[in-house]
């Protein structure tokens, strides 16, 4: 059995006999294979992907509510009252669009667990993963702070899975390569995000007042 087969299914793979103290706690509490805290990890991220959907349903069922009243504020030609719907409902889909970007980036990572399950790459396959929940956990903790926990979790399993594979030999990391797949990771993400937004929000209709209608023109050039 490799090196790696050993590490991935918790077998030891040192041929040295360990420390008396080391053999027994290992007997009594064994740490972790790869394979477990990657599952792990798998576990956690759809948790939190399920979560994220949650949230994304509920700013998407304001935003409708909030593009309602303005327009009956509008009708009632309450353009000051418009014009304070229409400022919360721009922070509440800069939410939707940075919860959405998260959304999309952990399904990536998830798919990288996936890959890196199937073909062992992990070093390769998980370093930029690592660098991308860094990331947008700050953001999405601003939003949700429940989530911040499952996000240091997440990102915690995913460095362990790191150190072991390297300490197994596996193939050294890049930090450049791999900040620059997370930046794409969540490059692609922020795409997926905006594609979302525009098929699932509705859009701001016509006719409003100038006044009110530049406020969500500013939003999207932001």
């Amino acid at each position: 059995m490799t090196k790696f087969s050993k590490m991935w299914s918790g077998e030891s793979a040192e041929p040295s006999k360990p420390r008396f103290t080391n053999r027994f706690l290992n007997r009594v509490n064994p740490p972790p294979s790869l394979k477990e805290t990657l599952e792990k990890a798998e576990r956690t991220i759809r948790n939190q992907l399920y979560k994220l959907d949650m949230v994304l349903a509920k700013l998407n069922d304001k935003d409708k509510k909030l593009l309602q009243q303005i327009e009956r504020t509008i009708q009632k030609r309450d353009n000051g009252h418009a014009t304070i719907l229409a400022n919360e409902l721009v922070e509440i889909r800069k939410m939707t669009r940075m919860v959405a970007q998260a959304r999309y980036a952990l399904e990536a990572i998830a798919l990288r667990l996936e890959t890196a399950r199937d073909l062992g790459d992990i070093v390769v396959t998980l370093a930029p993963a690592v660098a991308a929940i860094k990331n947008i956990q700050g953001g999405v903790a601003g939003i949700i702070p429940t989530a911040e926990d499952n996000f240091t979790e997440i990102g915690g399993l995913l460095s362990d899975i790191l150190v072991n594979a390297g300490q197994n030999g596996e193939t050294k990391l890049d930090f450049n390569i791999a900040n620059q797949d997370a930046e794409k990771i969540l490059a692609e993400a922020s795409a997926l995000a905006e594609e979302s937004l525009r098929e699932k929000i509705p859009s701001v209709p016509a006719g409003i007042p100038k006044s009110i209608s530049s406020i969500f023109q500013e939003e999207e050039l932001t």
